[in-house]
Order: structure tokens, then sequence, then C-alpha cells
């Protein structure tokens, strides 16, 4: 499944901001919060291609070769 190391990587910035010290919390906040935007990206264009059969990547390979 796409996503598995990314997932793994947001357990860990969890468990990093939970144990950080007042220095570092704003940091692993800060990687957490990138994380997770990229997971959420991911998830949308999993939707995307599952609802469009494939299709948008197509639409959009086909955009950039123009």
């Amino acid at each position: 499944m796409p996503g598995y190391g990314l997932e793994d990587r947001i357990r860990e910035l969890c468990a990093k901001a939970a144990t950080a010290s007042d220095d570092e919390t704003l940091e692993a906040l800060q990687d957490l919060r990138r994380a997770l935007h990229e997971h959420a990206r991911q998830l949308r264009a999993m939707a995307a291609q599952t609802f469009t059969g494939g299709m948008q990547g197509a639409n959009e390979e086909r955009r950039s070769k123009k």
C-alpha cells in the first residue's frame, strides 16, 4: 500500500512530539504537520484515481506533454 512508510513516519513523529522537550516541540510538530499534509495529498490522489478509474492521471500526463 502506498504511504506505508509515511504512516510509520507519522507514528514516529507523534511519539517524538509527545516526548519532546520544550525546545524540540515546535520542530517536532512542524515535521508532523508536513507529514500529515503529505499523507492527505496521497489519500486525495488515491481517491481521485479510484473515482476516475485512473483517467485523471492519464489526462494530467497528456496536458504536461503539450
